[in-house]
């Protein structure tokens, strides 16, 4: 059985292609890759893949609108190759469906560590507590399902990492930069400000009164403890 990570890497650009074919076989890793949509379809459909690597803005669909579809099939992480560089983008990238946003020009060797870090924090979560339960709120890990009473709360890929970690560690102080890289791998080029974004987000959908939160509680000038 082979237990190389499967690496699906989606462009239109046939130099990136081959580059991240040739730099990711190198690095030992499977390579599979497509230059439309509906090749990646396809592959997901007979394959099981580890991490996609998908340029967002190729012709005929949104690479935000396509991962939801993407989602319908796979659980992989998913990293944005995109040669936009507007903060907005990121956000709404990072807070709706991707894992990981890299702008291109981008560093072979920075994105190799991304993929490292991102698959580094799949096995871990693979292999620690498979269920968190705390008051009125309960994760399965195994399943990304997030229970809060009697519904079920959609978070997105770095909302639940973020809510992970805090679980993982309640009655802990975690610290802005510590969640940084729990929320978003190695060095992080987002501010603080991208986690209290992100925290109030999380507060919004598992807090009756985020205002008075009975779960998530800051740390004023630090970070967030998580309340067990």
């Amino acid at each position: 059985m082979n237990s190389k990570p499967v690496v699906l890497v989606v462009d239109n650009d046939p130099q990136i292609l081959e580059s991240l074919y040739s730099s990711l076989s190198l690095q030992g890793y499977n390579v599979v890759i497509a230059n439309n949509y509906q090749k990646v379809q396809e592959i997901l459909e007979k394959s099981v893949i580890n991490l996609i690597i998908l340029e967002p803005n190729m012709p005929v669909a949104s690479g935000l609108d396509f991962c939801k579809i993407i989602r319908n099939t796979s659980n992989a992480p998913i990293i944005f190759l995109s040669t936009t560089d507007k903060e907005e983008n990121k956000v709404l990238a990072l807070n709706s469906v991707a894992d990981d946003y890299i702008v291109k020009p981008f560093s072979i060797n920075e994105l190799m560590a991304r993929i490292r870090a991102i698959l580094r924090r799949k096995n871990k979560n693979n292999t620690g507590n498979k269920i968190l339960v705390v008051g009125s709120l309960r994760v399965d890990l195994d399943n990304s399902e997030i229970l809060f009473g009697d519904n079920r709360v959609q978070l997105s890929p770095t909302e639940l990492r973020l809510l992970k970690h805090l679980m993982n560690n309640a009655g802990k102080v975690m610290r802005y930069q510590v969640l940084l890289e729990a929320g978003w791998g190695v060095t992080p080029s987002q501010h603080i400000d991208c986690v209290r974004v992100y925290v109030n987000q999380i507060r919004n959908k598992i807090e009756i009164d985020k205002k008075n939160p009975r779960y998530i509680k800051t740390i004023h000038g630090v970070g967030y403890t998580f309340v067990d």
